[in-house]
């Protein structure tokens, strides 16, 4: 994040980043543009953020495309998240609709969501946008301002266009306005696509009983037991028609199948074990006729 002096004359410059690892040979990372710019009331506004790769660098340098237009920054500030602490997020994206009575996109997000940052992108031209963005917490409620923010797209012909870094705005909400000020110049219709950045939710709980479970959602106390098909199924009665039918038929008893005889193979294992049952007995008696008998004559 840069800053520069409060009394410079607005601007809008745009650069490009480079690397190097030996201060000798130089690749670009990518360009972007920075504002400092008042509304029609005076109002600032401004674009001081250049997006740093995630990667580390050994030498980062930022070289302005057209030196008469650049401004000496007075200091710098660098914002870095530690390894490990980014969360989970899903990336998701609308295209922005005509505006509302008031001159606002408006864009439903289907629920409140965790919001971590917002993007505003183009397809057509070279426009800046100022904007301010609100939410409300309900259809009725009065739109609240949250955050200003300006954003803008330059074309470079076949090359990726420059575009403003995405708006780090945590919170939470179920619907969003982008409202520009009055009498700005905007994108051709249907060109503008509104990207959003939500952190995942997780749930933790201590498991007991036997799986599986269920989450029940939206009931101050949920019922217990299976709920009926016509809760769950809707229009259960057209569902129930489409759908085959079964009935029992005419009782049959099935004889039961004789046992196997045994194979004469298995006879004649049987056979020669009991044999050797026998003779094992007989000699065991034998040995034990005779054991008293021999004790005694010595």
């Amino acid at each position: 994040r840069l800053r520069w002096p409060a009394d410079t004359a607005p601007f809008q410059a745009g650069y490009r980043l480079e690397t190097s690892a030996d201060l000798q040979n130089w690749r670009v990372l990518g360009t972007g543009q920075l504002l400092g710019l008042r509304n029609a009331d005076g109002a600032p506004l401004g674009q001081p953020l250049v997006a740093l790769p995630s990667r580390p660098q050994r030498y980062l340098r930022l070289v302005w495309d057209d030196p008469a237009r650049s401004v000496q920054p007075d200091g710098a500030t660098l914002r870095a998240q530690p390894a490990g602490t980014a969360p989970q997020q899903i990336e998701r994206s609308a295209t922005l609709a005509a505006p509302d009575a008031d001159g606002g996109w408006v864009v439903p997000l289907g629920g409140p969501q965790p919001l971590l940052s917002l993007r505003l992108t183009g397809t057509q031209g070279t426009w800046v946008l100022p904007v301010q963005v609100q939410t409300r917490t309900s259809p009725q409620a009065a739109w609240q301002t949250v955050a200003r923010s300006v954003f803008y797209r330059v074309d470079r012909g076949d090359a990726p266009a420059d575009t403003a870094p995405a708006l780090a705005m945590p919170l939470s909400a179920s619907e969003l306005r982008l409202l520009p000020p009055r009498g700005t110049a905007l994108p051709p219709a249907g060109s503008l696509q509104l990207g959003w950045t939500v952190r995942t939710a997780r749930l933790v709980w201590a498991a007991q009983g036997e799986p599986p479970f269920s989450l029940q959602v939206g009931q101050a106390a949920p019922e217990a037991g299976p709920r009926p098909l016509t809760d769950v199924v809707p229009d259960w009665a057209r569902e129930q028609s489409r759908l085959g039918r079964a009935s029992l038929g005419a009782f049959t008893a099935q004889a039961e199948p004789a046992a196997p005889a045994l194979p004469p193979r298995r006879l004649l294992l049987w056979a020669v074990l009991g044999l050797g049952v026998m003779a094992l007995a007989a000699v065991t008696w034998r040995l034990w006729r005779q054991g008293p008998t021999d004790h005694a004559s010595t």
